[in-house]
């Protein structure tokens, strides 16, 4: 029977709600075999003035955990999970709810719910809740047999520089985002108003020769984890991408961060797949994406 049981929403998680989820996710991925994408970097990192993650307590213990990612303003993502002795009690449709209601409220018009592939609990929910499957990524890390980058980047190494993004680089920022991943125009001016990079991510335009052709994002959390890379169309196909990523790998492997580089990729984007392999990547998992209705 439960006791004192109810949902808690999150400013900032504290160190021992931290702790605590840790251990649940741990119990979780052990029981049911699987590695759970909770965003970790972001978790951790919360501003606080914003409700992004939710708990579920019975008697003090926490046994759910909701996180939402607004990546931008028209989308939020969302990960969690339940402790597998409260399962099938409705929890984590509570959960769902809060934030949902968040999302009303802020005017987020598109929920995504992020399922590991290997959770069948997970792709039960989504299933029983009417979610229509939209697409999957490989979470990637870059093998220990790449300790070394000579023989990595191309042809143009010597060409390519990596900056901090500023202020100016605004439009080429936006234009990058709408070629290179078809984001709206007005969801890529609103994610990159944020020029100025926060502590613990770095925000960097490629240069080859002193012309930027293009920019990811670095943060600086466990061994690293690269996003929103892309190249303008015109420069694609080159070997200018295999270049800056060598660049990249060269700049995280000076901050001398424990554990292993990592990003995410397309399942269909066998281009981007065979570029991220070509400088020692790995495919260690796969999440699926749901759109929630």
């Amino acid at each position: 029977m439960f006791h004192r049981a109810g949902i808690i929403p999150v400013h900032q998680l504290s160190e021992s709600q931290l702790e605590r989820v840790r251990a649940l996710e741990q119990c979780c991925n052990t029981h049911d075999g699987i590695t759970l994408k909770l965003n970790w970097e972001m978790v951790e990192r919360r501003s606080g003035e914003e409700i992004n993650d939710w708990l579920y307590t019975v008697d003090g213990q926490i046994v759910g955990f909701l996180g939402m990612y607004v990546l931008k303003p028209s989308e939020a993502e969302l990960s969690g999970m339940v402790h597998p002795d409260f399962r099938r009690k409705g929890i984590f449709r509570k959960l769902l709810q809060a934030a949902t209601d968040e999302c009303k409220r802020r005017g987020i018009p598109n929920r995504i719910l992020i399922v590991q592939r290997g959770s069948e609990s997970g792709h039960a929910l989504a299933e029983h809740l009417g979610a229509a499957y939209q697409f999957s990524e490989y979470w990637m890390e870059l093998s220990d047999e790449h300790s070394h980058e000579e023989g990595i980047a191309g042809p143009s190494a010597s060409q390519i520089s990596l900056r901090p993004a500023v202020e100016s680089d605004l439009n080429l920022l936006v234009r990058l985002d709408v070629s290179g991943f078809g984001v709206s125009e007005n969801d890529a001016k609103t994610f990159n108003r944020r020029i100025a990079a926060s502590e613990g991510e770095l925000r960097l335009i490629a240069e080859l020769e002193g012309v930027p052709i293009g920019k990811l994002n670095i943060l600086l959390h466990g061994g690293g984890f690269i996003f929103g890379f892309c190249v303008l169309p015109e420069y694609r196909g080159k070997g200018h991408g295999r270049a800056i990523l060598a660049e990249a790998i060269r700049l995280v492997r000076s901050r001398r961060l424990s554990g292993k580089l990592a990003l995410e990729v397309a399942a269909t984007n066998s281009h981007a797949l065979g570029l991220y392999k070509s400088v020692g990547f790995v495919e260690c998992n796969i999440n699926d994406y749901y759109a929630c209705q």
